[in-house]
Protein backbone atom coordinates (compact mmCIF):
# COMPACT_ATOMS: atom_id res chain seq x y z
CA UNK A 1 0.00 0.00 0.00
CA UNK A 2 2.74 2.47 0.90
CA UNK A 3 4.86 1.61 -2.27
CA UNK A 4 1.10 2.64 -4.58
CA UNK A 5 0.51 5.83 -2.56
CA UNK A 6 3.84 6.73 -3.20
CA UNK A 7 3.73 5.82 -6.31
CA UNK A 8 0.54 7.91 -6.65
CA UNK A 9 2.24 10.64 -5.23
CA UNK A 10 5.02 10.21 -7.64
CA UNK A 11 3.06 10.72 -10.44
CA UNK A 12 0.53 13.60 -9.00
CA UNK A 13 4.08 15.49 -8.67
CA UNK A 14 5.43 14.56 -12.41
CA UNK A 15 1.47 16.05 -13.15
CA UNK A 16 1.99 19.39 -11.48
CA UNK A 17 5.24 19.66 -12.81
CA UNK A 18 3.85 19.61 -16.08
CA UNK A 19 1.31 21.84 -15.40
CA UNK A 20 3.40 24.65 -14.23
CA UNK A 21 5.80 24.02 -17.61
CA UNK A 22 2.58 24.43 -19.49
CA UNK A 23 1.47 27.37 -17.92
CA UNK A 24 4.68 28.89 -18.21
CA UNK A 25 4.70 28.33 -21.48
CA UNK A 26 1.13 29.92 -22.49
CA UNK A 27 2.40 32.65 -20.31
CA UNK A 28 5.53 33.29 -22.01
CA UNK A 29 3.56 33.25 -25.59
CA UNK A 30 0.68 35.79 -24.36
CA UNK A 31 3.60 37.57 -23.51
CA UNK A 32 5.34 37.23 -26.60
CA UNK A 33 2.13 38.45 -28.39
CA UNK A 34 1.67 41.19 -26.61
CA UNK A 35 5.04 42.68 -27.36
CA UNK A 36 4.00 41.53 -30.64
CA UNK A 37 1.00 44.08 -31.17
CA UNK A 38 2.35 46.63 -29.40
CA UNK A 39 5.51 46.88 -31.84
CA UNK A 40 3.07 46.56 -34.77
CA UNK A 41 0.91 49.43 -32.94
CA UNK A 42 4.31 51.78 -32.80
CA UNK A 43 4.95 51.02 -36.36
CA UNK A 44 1.71 53.01 -37.39
CA UNK A 45 2.99 56.11 -35.09
CA UNK A 46 3.73 59.31 -36.46
CA UNK A 47 6.66 59.79 -34.53
CA UNK A 48 9.66 58.23 -35.98
CA UNK A 49 11.37 57.40 -32.29
CA UNK A 50 8.65 55.51 -31.91
CA UNK A 51 8.46 53.66 -34.83
CA UNK A 52 12.25 52.70 -34.84
CA UNK A 53 11.68 51.41 -31.24
CA UNK A 54 8.66 49.08 -32.67
CA UNK A 55 11.23 48.04 -35.02
CA UNK A 56 13.64 47.22 -32.59
CA UNK A 57 11.14 45.62 -30.17
CA UNK A 58 10.34 43.39 -33.41
CA UNK A 59 13.84 42.54 -33.64
CA UNK A 60 14.37 41.53 -29.78
CA UNK A 61 11.13 39.40 -30.14
CA UNK A 62 12.80 37.77 -33.32
CA UNK A 63 15.80 36.44 -31.57
CA UNK A 64 13.34 35.86 -28.46
CA UNK A 65 11.01 33.15 -30.26
CA UNK A 66 12.50 31.49 -33.03
CA UNK A 67 8.57 30.25 -34.21
CA UNK A 68 8.04 34.45 -34.51
CA UNK A 69 11.31 34.97 -36.53
CA UNK A 70 9.53 35.00 -39.90
CA UNK A 71 6.22 36.36 -39.13
CA UNK A 72 8.78 39.52 -37.60
CA UNK A 73 10.55 39.59 -40.85
CA UNK A 74 7.17 39.58 -43.41
CA UNK A 75 5.74 42.17 -40.88
CA UNK A 76 9.29 44.63 -41.45
CA UNK A 77 9.75 43.25 -45.15
CA UNK A 78 5.95 44.88 -45.58
CA UNK A 79 6.80 47.84 -43.43
CA UNK A 80 9.90 48.88 -45.87
CA UNK A 81 8.12 48.27 -48.93
CA UNK A 82 4.82 49.84 -48.00
CA UNK A 83 6.88 52.80 -45.83
CA UNK A 84 9.33 53.26 -49.09
CA UNK A 85 7.22 52.33 -52.24
CA UNK A 86 7.72 53.41 -55.70
CA UNK A 87 5.52 55.76 -57.20
CA UNK A 88 3.94 54.24 -59.94
CA UNK A 89 4.32 57.06 -62.14
CA UNK A 90 8.07 56.20 -61.14
CA UNK A 91 7.84 52.99 -62.46
CA UNK A 92 5.86 53.58 -65.62
CA UNK A 93 8.80 55.92 -66.93
CA UNK A 94 11.34 54.87 -69.10
CA UNK A 95 15.11 54.76 -66.95
CA UNK A 96 15.94 57.34 -68.79
CA UNK A 97 13.69 59.84 -68.48
CA UNK A 98 12.86 59.08 -64.41
CA UNK A 99 13.55 61.65 -61.92
CA UNK A 100 15.98 61.03 -59.21
CA UNK A 101 14.03 59.81 -55.88
CA UNK A 102 14.50 60.72 -52.31
CA UNK A 103 16.47 58.86 -49.74
CA UNK A 104 15.56 56.46 -47.49
CA UNK A 105 14.08 57.35 -44.18
CA UNK A 106 16.03 56.38 -41.50
CA UNK A 107 13.54 54.47 -39.86
CA UNK A 108 13.57 52.17 -43.20
CA UNK A 109 16.98 52.26 -43.15
CA UNK A 110 17.09 50.90 -39.49
CA UNK A 111 14.24 48.06 -40.90
CA UNK A 112 16.55 47.00 -43.41
CA UNK A 113 19.69 46.52 -41.23
CA UNK A 114 17.40 44.44 -38.78
CA UNK A 115 16.44 42.31 -41.67
CA UNK A 116 19.89 41.89 -42.80
CA UNK A 117 21.42 40.67 -39.16
CA UNK A 118 18.57 38.24 -38.64
CA UNK A 119 19.33 34.50 -37.58
CA UNK A 120 19.31 33.21 -41.35
CA UNK A 121 19.16 29.60 -39.75
CA UNK A 122 15.60 30.27 -38.62
CA UNK A 123 14.21 31.49 -42.16
CA UNK A 124 12.54 28.53 -43.55
CA UNK A 125 13.51 26.80 -46.41
CA UNK A 126 13.82 28.41 -49.41
CA UNK A 127 11.63 31.84 -48.19
CA UNK A 128 13.79 35.44 -48.67
CA UNK A 129 12.90 38.26 -47.87
CA UNK A 130 10.47 40.13 -50.36
CA UNK A 131 12.13 43.68 -50.86
CA UNK A 132 10.23 44.31 -54.37
CA UNK A 133 9.62 47.62 -55.95
CA UNK A 134 11.09 49.42 -52.90
CA UNK A 135 12.59 52.48 -53.02
CA UNK A 136 15.87 51.83 -51.73
CA UNK A 137 18.03 54.65 -53.22
CA UNK A 138 21.04 56.09 -51.23
CA UNK A 139 20.58 52.78 -48.88
CA UNK A 140 23.60 52.05 -47.22
CA UNK A 141 23.22 48.45 -47.92
CA UNK A 142 27.37 48.47 -47.41
CA UNK A 143 28.58 45.03 -46.55
CA UNK A 144 24.62 43.62 -46.43
CA UNK A 145 24.11 40.05 -46.96
CA UNK A 146 21.30 40.03 -49.65
CA UNK A 147 21.14 36.42 -50.60
CA UNK A 148 18.16 35.27 -52.51
CA UNK A 149 16.77 38.82 -51.42
CA UNK A 150 13.63 39.38 -53.64
CA UNK A 151 14.61 43.00 -55.58
CA UNK A 152 12.71 43.04 -58.45
CA UNK A 153 11.51 46.31 -59.81
CA UNK A 154 13.51 48.00 -57.00
CA UNK A 155 14.98 51.03 -56.83
CA UNK A 156 18.79 51.19 -56.19
CA UNK A 157 20.01 54.05 -57.94
CA UNK A 158 22.81 55.37 -55.79
CA UNK A 159 22.52 52.55 -53.31
CA UNK A 160 25.81 52.12 -51.10
CA UNK A 161 26.36 48.27 -52.08
CA UNK A 162 30.44 47.50 -51.25
CA UNK A 163 31.25 44.32 -50.94
CA UNK A 164 27.45 43.56 -50.75
CA UNK A 165 26.55 39.79 -51.17
CA UNK A 166 23.82 39.28 -54.10
CA UNK A 167 24.23 35.89 -54.37
CA UNK A 168 20.62 34.80 -55.92
CA UNK A 169 19.01 38.01 -55.35
CA UNK A 170 16.48 38.85 -58.08
CA UNK A 171 17.28 41.84 -59.58
CA UNK A 172 14.87 41.65 -62.40
CA UNK A 173 13.78 45.17 -63.14
CA UNK A 174 16.07 46.70 -60.60
CA UNK A 175 17.33 50.52 -61.20
CA UNK A 176 21.17 49.90 -60.40
CA UNK A 177 21.88 53.70 -62.30
CA UNK A 178 24.68 55.27 -60.07
CA UNK A 179 24.78 52.32 -57.43
CA UNK A 180 28.00 53.07 -55.68
CA UNK A 181 30.56 50.42 -54.81
CA UNK A 182 29.31 47.57 -57.29
CA UNK A 183 31.40 45.02 -59.00
CA UNK A 184 30.42 43.07 -62.31
CA UNK A 185 31.46 40.07 -59.99
CA UNK A 186 28.83 41.23 -57.41
CA UNK A 187 26.54 41.62 -59.97
CA UNK A 188 26.76 37.99 -62.23
CA UNK A 189 25.87 36.27 -58.95
CA UNK A 190 22.51 37.77 -58.77
CA UNK A 191 19.47 36.29 -60.58
CA UNK A 192 18.10 38.04 -63.93
CA UNK A 193 21.18 40.66 -63.51
CA UNK A 194 21.01 41.05 -67.47
CA UNK A 195 17.47 42.62 -66.74
CA UNK A 196 18.66 45.43 -64.26
CA UNK A 197 18.91 48.78 -65.40
CA UNK A 198 22.47 50.31 -65.12
CA UNK A 199 24.20 53.13 -66.38
CA UNK A 200 25.81 53.11 -69.89
CA UNK A 201 29.52 52.89 -68.64
CA UNK A 202 28.57 49.74 -66.18
CA UNK A 203 26.13 48.18 -68.98
CA UNK A 204 29.55 48.37 -71.04
CA UNK A 205 31.64 46.64 -68.34
CA UNK A 206 29.13 43.81 -67.78
CA UNK A 207 29.63 43.11 -71.53
CA UNK A 208 25.67 44.04 -71.97
CA UNK A 209 24.41 46.18 -75.61
CA UNK A 210 23.63 49.25 -75.41
CA UNK A 211 19.71 49.71 -74.40
CA UNK A 212 17.65 50.58 -71.11
CA UNK A 213 20.56 52.44 -69.09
Amino acid sequence: MKVVISGLGLIATVFAGIGLVVNYQQGQERLITDRFAKAVEQLGSQDIDVRLGGIYSLERIAKDSPKDHWTVMEVLTAYVRNKSSLPKAWEDTPPKKRKPLPAVTTDVQSALKVIERRKVKNDPEYRYPNLSHSNLSHADLDVYNLHGFNLNGTSLSGANLLFANLYDANLYGADLNGAKGITSEQIRQALNWQDAHYDSAFRKELRLPPGKP
